[in-house]
């Protein structure tokens, strides 16, 4: 009865949870998932529920005031012991406890599971005995202590108890919200679900429609393919006998195709080398003229050179003349033999001068004489020029004959076909007259195109300026025709796959269909093996007359660059300043020339005055001053050079000091330029101990030599001799040599 009145009887329960895992056979839709969610948050708000509860009970009996502590004592021990660990001890009660547990005792009950109140509910025989007791106790105390004097204390708890009430209606009204929530959620789940069962059953009948039609379609395909069958056994026959024709047309037109591609080539090549003969004799024609030019101007000015010097000539004769006549004059008057000498010697001289003057006129009619037979010469060679010019066009005439009756084969050829299509049925000859008209459509697009490439050919002999465009348009041609020769093969690969997959399925004569198709196969791999042979051959070509095009747009970029560079220098005005370097060596050249022009009439003035007068030797002014000119120049010329190569010295010492520092500190080798291109290499790790190096070793570069100091003799060339036996002469490599040397002495040098 006392564990009874000590407890707040409160009903607690676990919500029936739903199965938050949908069957195997049904996807989990995003309402299951919120089922779940609701589920877990209302248990949340449960167990939070039951933990307030309590809390609020432990503190309310915290709080209750101590009535009979004999009997509360008991009574607590029996909670704690009935209780187990997790009951909370409490202190001893009195009447005011009493009071209050009437209060808490008389307060309706909640039922988490339900949501209903259960004040109406009756308790068990022990509560009700429990409850009988306590209202008993209740009238007595309340008889005995009708003031009680802890009413604020009630109040308080009173109050306590009206809060508990207003958070257990907020969380019973939480929990009719989750309800809600989960009941929408679960609707929308089962709409889900509906909505996938009925999506399932339309797949379903699509797929049995689907099977039906395919079911139907492989029968009409059955059937296609019987048919088929029949109509490839009955045209068989005649279908190899048209095909045998065709082969043989096609076999023709390769001939005849063969034999236009050798005249092509054959035309290619004489029109190149034709070509080539024509630039080498225009090249050469122009250099004739440009040499016979220059000889002629080269003529024309010793024609010049020759008449000044007949007319110095006769001037000289005149003078000579006049000189003759002036020393009889004087031969009679005074007889003098010195005067007479000198006036011998002049003659002498001016008869040299004269006979000078001839031997030079003689060569440059020798020269003129040579400079007409070239000019002869170079006449002959535009005569050659336009003979082979002649031959060119009958050989282009000759070809035009050839092409012309290869036409005409192939016309008969095209005949034979249309005459072999008329006699062929429209059931077997359908695939045999595509195949047919399509090489028959190659063959006619291929003579177009040696026709045009013909024609190409004269055009570009005529109107070189139109090369270029020529090239472009039959490399296009012949882009275009491998582009029809890979789409026919595709188109034959195509038909010899659809060949190979469709087989009959039915029937007594499916022998005979093999049969069929293995021949067909073959056929069709001997065109497949023709048409690849041609594809190949055309890509040859192609890229053959690619780098031709390659190479001639080149030349043509090269010549059109140096016509516009003529043309551009030939309209082109150069400014340039009054002050630049070409006008200051023209304005050099210009009165060094006029000073040597000074000097050398000065000099023949001198010459003639001294003559005359007979005076001692003397020299010009000017001639001295061009003399002191060029000492000056030559001066500073070899003051210029000294300086120069000072200065190389200098730089060439501070490099090559570099150069022996770092081979120094990297390879541990001194090393020491000597004369006549020798060099000196001494080891820092064995240094020689005196001044004569005894410890080096000289190479000479001239004549690929090493000599070991001391001679091969000394200790320094008996302590290496291993070393040059094996890294000298069996291996021949220095580095390695020198290498081992300074591990050796760096080894000795560490011990």
């Amino acid at each position: 009865m006392d564990e009874d009145t000590s407890s707040i009887p409160v009903t607690t329960g676990k919500l029936p949870s739903s199965p938050c895992t949908p069957p195997t056979h049904v996807t989990l839709s995003p309402p299951a998932a919120q089922i779940c969610s609701i589920n877990k948050r209302s248990k949340q708000h449960r167990r939070s529920l039951n933990r307030l509860v309590e809390l609020r009970s432990a503190e309310m009996r915290s709080h209750t005031p101590s009535g009979e502590p004999p009997r509360r004592t008991s009574l607590s021990g029996r909670l704690n012991r009935s209780a187990g660990p997790a009951s909370i001890p409490r202190p001893h009660t009195s009447l005011r406890g009493s009071r209050t547990f009437r209060a808490t005792q008389t307060q309706p009950t909640y039922n988490l599971l339900t949501g209903a109140d259960n004040a109406a509910s009756r308790p068990s025989s022990r509560q009700s005995a429990a409850g009988e007791s306590l209202r008993a106790v209740s009238r007595e105390s309340s008889k005995e202590n009708l003031a009680p004097p802890d009413a604020e204390e009630y109040e308080s708890q009173r109050h306590v108890i009206e809060e508990l009430k207003a958070e257990l209606s907020g969380l019973r009204y939480t929990i009719e919200t989750f309800e809600q929530e989960k009941q929408m959620a679960e609707a929308r789940h089962n709409a889900d679900i509906e909505d996938q069962r009925r999506r399932a059953q339309a797949d379903f009948t699509a797929k049995q429609t689907a099977e039906t039609e395919k079911s139907q379609a492989l029968r009409q395909l059955e059937s296609a393919q019987k048919e088929l069958a029949d109509i490839r056994e009955s045209s068989n026959q005649e279908k190899s006998t048209w095909e045998k024709r065709a082969r043989d047309a096609e076999e023709e037109a390769r001939l005849v195709q063969e034999q236009l591609e050798d005249l092509s080539n054959a035309k290619d090549e004489a029109a190149r080398i034709n070509e080539k003969k024509t630039i080498d004799l225009e090249m050469q024609l122009q250099a004739a003229q440009k040499s016979v030019q220059e000889l002629e101007q080269e003529s024309q000015a010793r024609e010049t050179v020759l008449q000044q010097v007949q007319v110095q000539l006769a001037e000289k004769d005149t003078h000579i003349g006049e000189l003759e006549s002036e020393v009889l004059r004087l031969k009679a008057q005074t007889g003098d033999a010195d005067t007479m000498a000198t006036i011998k010697q002049e003659l002498s001289e001016q008869v040299a001068h004269i006979r000078n003057l001839e031997s030079t006129n003689r060569e440059n009619l020798s020269e003129l004489k040579h400079l007409r037979q070239v000019h002869r010469a170079t006449e002959v060679v535009e005569e050659e020029k336009r003979s082979l010019l002649r031959k060119l066009e009958a050989a282009q005439a000759l070809e035009d004959s050839s092409i012309k009756s290869l036409e005409a084969e192939v016309t008969r050829l095209k005949g034979e076909v249309q005459n072999a299509k008329a006699n062929a049925s429209a059931s077997n000859t359908d695939k045999a007259r595509m195949r047919a008209e399509r090489q028959r459509a190659l063959a006619v697009k291929e003579v177009e195109n040696l026709r045009a490439q013909l024609a190409l050919f004269d055009t570009e002999d005529l109107q070189p300026e139109n090369y270029d465009e020529g090239k472009a348009k039959r490399i296009k041609e012949l882009e275009e025709l491998v582009d029809q020769y890979k789409s026919g093969t595709q188109a034959l690969a195509a038909e010899m796959a659809s060949l190979e997959t469709t087989q009959p399925t039915i029937g007594n004569k499916r022998p005979r269909i093999d049969d069929g198709t293995d021949k067909n196969d073959a056929g069709l791999s001997a065109q497949l093996a023709e048409l690849t042979r041609k594809k190949r051959k055309l890509q040859d070509e192609f890229s053959a007359l690619q780098s031709q095009h390659a190479l001639t747009v080149k030349e043509l970029s090269v010549a059109q660059e140096q016509l516009k560079a003529a043309k551009k220098s030939s309209k082109t005005r150069v400014l340039s300043l009054r002050s630049n370097p070409t006008s200051d060596y023209e304005a050099i050249k210009l009165s060094t020339l006029k000073a040597l022009q000074t000097e050398n009439a000065e000099l023949l003035a001198h010459m003639q005055s001294r003559a005359k007068s007979g005076s001692f030797p003397t020299v010009p002014a000017s001639q001295l001053a061009a003399a002191q000119r060029l000492i000056d120049e030559a001066k500073a010329e070899t003051a210029s050079a000294q300086k120069l190569s000072r200065r190389l010295k200098e730089v060439w010492g501070n490099k090559s000091q570099e150069f022996k520092e770092a081979v120094f500190s990297t390879m541990g080798w001194t090393v020491t330029f000597m004369p006549n291109g020798k060099m000196r290499v001494e080891s820092q790790y064995y240094p020689s101990k005196t001044d004569e190096h005894e410890n080096s070793i000289v190479f000479d570069g001239e004549k690929g030599t090493m000599k070991v100091s001391g001679g091969p003799r000394s200790a320094f060339a008996a302590k290496i001799s291993d070393h040059i036996k094996y890294w000298v002469h069996t291996k021949g490599c220095i580095p390695g040599f020198l290498a081992a040397m300074t591990i050796e002495f760096f080894e000795e040098q560490e011990t």
